[in-house]
């Protein structure tokens, strides 16, 4: 009987898990990094801009995970004076401008045949 109550209970904490696979990178204290798992729904990327100071060169998508913010954590940073957007927002966008790009450069190589 307490197997199955034990069982049970892994099953639920691994379904929580795969339900908020995306965790907080932000610091609510200096020093402290933020516990805090999230939906995707729910996570917030700074500025396209600010990542891109921090890397070194244009973000991709895995740069994006590797900057992800729960709403906490980001509203501290919104008082601190950075931009946050939604997660899936930007990813969109990010996917829009690489389609943009890329049509661009195949209308360009065209010319030149």
């Amino acid at each position: 009987m307490n197997d199955q109550i034990v069982t049970a209970a892994a099953e639920k904490s691994l379904d929580k898990a795969q339900d908020k696979p995306f965790g907080c990178h932000g610091e609510p204290k200096p020093g402290k990094p933020c516990q805090t798992k999230m939906a995707q729904s729910e996570a917030w990327v700074p500025a396209l801009s600010t990542i891109r100071k921090v890397v070194g060169r244009w973000p991709s998508v895995k740069d994006l995970a590797d900057h992800i913010h729960c709403g906490r954590c980001a509203t501290l940073g919104r008082k601190a004076g950075l931009r946050f957007y939604r997660y899936q927002q930007t990813v969109v966008e990010m996917e829009q401008r690489r389609v943009q790009r890329q049509q661009a450069a195949r209308q360009a190589f065209k010319r030149y045949l």
